[in-house]
């Protein structure tokens, strides 16, 4: 009884901050940045210390005081609170089942995306602005680049909500921790979005650079472990550097710019693969010692 009395007081506070944030921010429009960074920290600690009938009333209970404060703009629960309440509820999760930090950064970037992509359509259907169009005018850029430029912007907001929550969860005795080593799906991920890159470039160029820069982005972890266990890293990087200019030198001369990308994604897709049966085959000889 004592601790649902607790879940419902601090449930309470909550929605109450839920609903201050919200009026201010109708009055001064800048405060929707702080909302989509700084807001999630309470439904977080929500989400890692009570359990899912207890989230979804605190959530159910947040939006509807927020609606009818917002009534004046009735779409601005859905575009701001509710994503927040999202990312939230999942990274609560997160670190409820003890998700690797560098693991939650990337869960906690997709999430972002999806509620970017959510905001975005929904800001077209409800305003009929596009936005990526305000942003960028050549329509071409915006074919070819729109969803990489929300999956660098959702990195981004990741990385300041992560830093910040962990930062103000230590005060509530919430932690996260950090990967000892590199699990295996990690691998299996890098793998298979990288032949997904290679099949996206033939089928939709929007789609073939975003799985490129997410690919890249996924690799600097292994690329740094493996760097940290070999002799003359600055000879090696060198090299690389200049079998990747000259590589690029003929593509750059007929203009296949588009092709640039798997100068670096086929060697590293390699590397993955050849890293990965190294570690396989460790583990195996390490059991069978």
């Amino acid at each position: 009884m004592h601790k649902k009395i607790n879940s419902m007081t601090l449930a309470a506070i909550f929605a109450a901050i839920y609903l201050v944030i919200s009026a201010l921010s109708l009055a001064f429009p800048f405060l929707d940045g702080i909302i989509l960074v700084i807001m999630p920290i309470f439904a977080t600690y929500y989400a890692a210390i009570y359990k899912t009938k207890e989230i979804l009333l605190f959530n159910l209970a947040t939006l509807l005081l927020c609606f009818l404060v917002t009534i004046s703009d009735p779409f601005f629960s859905i575009l701001y609170i509710f994503p927040t309440l999202v990312v939230g509820d999942l990274f609560g999760l997160l670190i409820k089942k003890r998700v690797p930090y560098y693991t939650s950064f990337f869960i906690l970037s997709i999430i972002y995306l999806l509620t970017n992509l959510f905001s975005f359509y929904l800001t077209k259907v409800f305003y009929d602005i596009d936005l990526l169009q305000e942003l960028f005018q050549n329509e071409g850029f915006i074919q070819n680049f729109s969803f990489t430029f929300l999956l660098v912007f959702s990195m981004l907001e990741a990385f300041c909500c992560q830093k910040i929550i962990c930062n103000e969860l230590k005060k509530f005795h919430l932690s996260t921790f950090y990967e000892t080593s590199l699990p295996i799906y990690y691998f299996i991920i890098v793998i298979v979005f990288s032949l997904l890159t290679i099949l996206f470039l033939f089928l939709w160029t929007n789609l073939y650079l975003l799985c490129f820069f997410f690919v890249l982005s996924l690799s600097i972890f292994s690329i740094k472990e493996a760097l940290c266990m070999i002799k003359h890293k600055s000879i090696i990087i060198l090299i690389g550097l200049v079998a990747l200019f000259l590589a690029a030198i003929p593509l750059l001369a007929f203009q296949k710019y588009l092709y640039l990308p798997l100068l670096i994604l086929i060697p590293n897709l390699v590397f993955q693969i050849v890293y990965f049966c190294q570690i396989l085959y460790n583990k195996k000889r390490k059991n069978l010692k």
